[in-house]
């Protein structure tokens, strides 16, 4: 798959790609240029976005981005890196940084996994933000650029809106 403007390539197993996603089954099955040339091109994703879809597709993980331990109490809109090795819960892995740049990253990866057809992903991303939510009884303050992007990237009955 080549991904992005500069058609970053990146070798997958086709079976996996096309098991979690109907949009590349379609693509790499039958008569169509895609399956012959066993490459197609997504354009208009970002490779940051790719990564942790590819992250997703292997490992069964969403890396989301939190703050220092929800015990301490840390907000996690002023949490700071604190070196400490990543934890793993539920086939989640937190780093940090804010939480406005997580929810805008996981409503990207849920706009690809919408338009790429990957409705497990859907589903995980939407766990992993209760999840990163809850673990800090905490709701984010969605800023109006997500609220747009969301309702002009997905469907009206979509979980993100």
């Amino acid at each position: 798959v080549k991904v992005g403007l500069d058609l970053i390539p990146f070798h997958i197993h086709k079976e996996l790609l096309c098991y979690h996603s109907e949009y590349f089954e379609s693509c790499f099955s039958g008569g169509y240029k895609e399956a012959i040339e066993r490459t197609t091109s997504v354009t208009d994703v970002d490779e940051g976005v790719f990564r942790i879809f590819l992250q997703w597709l292997y490992m069964q993980i969403i890396p989301l981005n939190r703050g220092d331990d929800p015990d301490t109490g840390d907000d996690p809109d002023t949490a700071h890196d604190t070196g400490d090795d990543d934890s793993s819960t539920d086939g989640i892995i937190f780093r940090t940084p804010s939480s406005i740049e997580l929810i805008r990253t996981l409503l990207d990866v849920y706009i690809f996994a919408d338009e790429y057809d990957v409705p497990q992903l859907r589903r995980d991303i939407m766990t992993a933000m209760l999840h990163y939510c809850a673990s800090f009884q905490w709701h984010p303050e969605l800023t109006r650029e997500i609220h747009t992007t969301a309702f002009k990237s997905l469907p009206s009955n979509s979980h993100f809106c």
